[in-house]
C-alpha cells in the first residue's frame, strides 16, 4: 500500500550559505565584465549591491556599464557613490573612469579635469596620461598631446608600449618622421608585434624617402586642395 508523502524524509539539496552565494555572483560579475558583456554587467553589479551596499567596485562596475549602454545620469551617480566609497589606491581608476564618462559624453572640459586629477592620484600609471594624450590630440593639441604620452613613457605602471604608440602617432602628424620612427621602435622594442607600431614605422620610413626625392606637396598646396 503506497505510504502518505508526508511519511517519507525528503532529503533537501544543500542550500548554499549568503558568503558562498555572494563569491558564486561576485565571480560571475568577474567574467561578464571581463569579456564586455555591459548589460549583464550592470544587472550583476546591481544584484551585489543589493547585497552589500558599500562595496565600491560593484559601484564602479555598475557605472562603468550603465557608461557603455549610454545612461548617463545613472552611470554618473553610480560612479561618485563608487568613488566615496573606494579605497584610497583605487580612487585614480574611478577618476579615470569618470573622465571616460564625461568624454563619451562630449564634455571635454570635465574629462580633462578628471583626467587630471587621475594622474595627480597615481602619477606613475601611465594610463590616464595616455588617455589624455588622445582627448587633446583628438582636439588638435598636438604639443599638449605630445607631452602626456611623452610623461606616460616615463611611468613606471600602465601600457608603456602604448605610450610609444601614441607619442609616435602624434610625432607623425606634426610632420616630425624621424621623432615618430624612434617612438614606434621603442613601442616594437617592448611588444615585438605590435601591429600599430609596425603600421606606424612603415608609414614615416616611407614619407621620409618621399620627401627625400623632393616630392614633398607644399604646405599651401596641400591646404588648398
Amino acid at each position: 500500500m503506497p505510504q502518505p508523502l508526508h511519511l517519507f524524509r525528503i532529503r533537501k539539496p544543500a542550500v548554499a550559505g549568503p558568503d558562498l552565494q555572494l563569491r558564486r555572483l561576485l565571480r560571475e560579475l568577474q567574467r561578464v565584465d571581463r569579456a564586455d558583456m555591459v548589460a549583464s554587467t550592470a544587472l550583476l553589479a546591481l544584484e551585489v549591491i543589493r547585497r552589500r551596499p558599500r562595496r565600491g567596485n560593484a559601484w564602479a562596475q555598475l557605472g562603468d556599464s550603465r557608461r557603455a549602454l549610454g545612461v548617463y545620469p545613472v552611470a554618473e551617480r553610480a560612479l561618485r557613490r563608487a568613488l566615496r566609497l573606494a579605497p584610497e589606491p583605487m580612487r585614480h581608476w574611478v577618476m579615470g573612469r569618470l573622465a571616460n564618462l564625461y568624454q563619451q559624453r562630449g564634455d571635454t572640459t570635465a574629462a580633462i579635469r578628471w583626467f587630471r586629477k587621475a594622474i595627480a592620484a597615481a602619477p606613475g600609471e601611465a594610463s590616464w596620461r595616455i588617455q589624455l594624450g588622445g582627448l587633446l590630440a583628438t582636439r588638435g593639441r598636438l604639443a599638449a598631446a605630445a607631452e602626456c604620452h611623452r610623461r606616460a613613457t616615463r611611468c613606471r605602471e600602465g601600457c608603456i608600449d602604448e605610450a610609444w604608440l601614441n607619442l609616435g602617432l602624434v610625432r607623425r602628424g606634426q610632420h616630425r618622421f624621424r621623432e615618430a620612427a624612434v617612438c614606434f621602435r621603442k613601442a616594437l622594442e617592448l611588444t615585438k608585434n605590435y601591429r600599430e607600431a609596425k603600421l606606424g614605422l612603415r608609414d614615416v620610413e616611407y614619407a621620409m624617402t618621399i620627401l627625400a626625392r623632393g616630392n614633398q606637396v607644399p604646405a599651401s598646396r596641400a591646404r588648398a586642395r
